[in-house]
């Protein structure tokens, strides 16, 4: 999903290399997927903004 918006607003991906931004945002989905999900969920961002587009990229 987000390599399908960074192709229609490229100026996306000034915000995403903003590490504060990104780990705003990041945040924010880990609180809105725990409370859905009823997990504890970590919500400090881990990975950087290459790392979350990269295909091969597995976290461990």
């Amino acid at each position: 999903m987000v390599k399908t918006s960074l192709k229609s607003t490229p100026s996306l991906k000034v915000c995403l290399n903003d590490h504060d931004y990104l780990n705003e945002v990041f945040t924010e989905g880990i609180l809105l997927a725990a409370k859905e999900t009823g997990l504890d969920l970590d919500d400090e961002i881990l990975w950087n903004f290459n790392q979350i587009l990269d295909d091969e990229f597995l976290p461990a």
